[in-house]
This record gives C-alpha cells, sequence and structure tokens, in this order.
C-alpha cells in the first residue's frame, strides 16, 4: 500500500528546500558557470523545469497495474544513484539546458508549477500503477509514485549540486 501522505509530505519538504535555495541565490551569480564545463544555476533551474514537465507527461500517459512487483520497490534505489554524488549522471536529449531559462523568478515559478501538478495528481491518482510511456536508461519501467520519488531525489542531488557550484563562485569571486 503506498501512503499518499508520506509522499506528499516528502514532496512538500523537498520543494520547500529547493525554492528557498533558489530565492536565497544572488541573482548576479544565477547565470555564472565556475568552469565552461560546468551548469550555472540558471542551466540546473532549467534542467528541472525540462525533467519534471517530461515526469508529469509520463505520469499521466498509459499505465497498467503493478503486479510483478511492490510499487514502490525501485525507491531505495532511485534514492541511492541519486546521493551517490560520486556517480557521474548524464543529461540527454530533451532534459539538457539550452539557455531557454535564464530569469531567476521565471525558474522559479515554471519549478513550482511543476512541483503543484504532482501535489494535486497524488490526491486525485494511483500512484501503484506502471507508467508505460517512457522507460528509463537506469531505472526501467517505473509506477508513478516511482516517478514521484524520483523528482524528489532528483532534485535533492541539484540542490547540492547548486551548493557546490555556489561555494566554487564565491571563491573565485
Amino acid at each position: 500500500m503506498i501512503d499518499k501522505e508520506q509522499i506528499t509530505g516528502e514532496l512538500k519538504q523537498a520543494n520547500q528546500r529547493l525554492f528557498n535555495a533558489f530565492e536565497r541565490i544572488d541573482p548576479n551569480l544565477f547565470n555564472l558557470k565556475p568552469n565552461e564545463e560546468s551548469w550555472s544555476v540558471s542551466n540546473i533551474g532549467e534542467h528541472l523545469i525540462l525533467l519534471e514537465s517530461l515526469v508529469n507527461k509520463i505520469v499521466i500517459k498509459a499505465t497498467r497495474p503493478t503486479t510483478k512487483r511492490k510499487p514502490c520497490e525501485k525507491v531505495k534505489y532511485i534514492r541511492s544513484t541519486f546521493w551517490d554524488l560520486d556517480k557521474k549522471l548524464t543529461a540527454m536529449g530533451p532534459i539538457v539546458p539550452t539557455g531557454q531559462f535564464t530569469e531567476k523568478d521565471e525558474i522559479i515559478q515554471k519549478i513550482k508549477e511543476n512541483r503543484l501538478f504532482l501535489m494535486d495528481f497524488i490526491s486525485r491518482n494511483d500512484l501503484s500503477l506502471t507508467c508505460e510511456a517512457y522507460e528509463h536508461h537506469l531505472f526501467g519501467t517505473l509506477t508513478r509514485a516511482e516517478w514521484i520519488y524520483y523528482t524528489i531525489y532528483h532534485g535533492e542531488r541539484h540542490l547540492k549540486q547548486i551548493n557546490r557550484i555556489l561555494q566554487r563562485l564565491t571563491v573565485r569571486n
């Protein structure tokens, strides 16, 4: 059984941490990169917008009952993968930032819209269903609940990345 209150609570807490971090960032540092290979905070924000918009589309598309495993079985693996900062993960295709979003307030607003969609989605839908629209290259086919946890842990990983970027920028300046 999926505990919707727990998922909602974890998403709310993750949202608060993420929004607080974005709101505290000095606008002069928002679009700066610590080096040419790195992303800026605005790049991370755009990446979150693109990825979370995609997740929101995945969870509303075709689903099927999850019969061969528990609906949250992959959550620990997703969490451990995203929390392992030594593991290099590379964004591909439609979730690579292009510079479309560079304004801090716009990025915060778009991320909030995506996260509010998920909050509402949790309350109205069966999270145990498996999403058939997309198979993740690392995690395979995921349930709706797993995609929501994916969003939480992916955001947490990038929150840590934002903190590292800001440390490097403030040391450099």
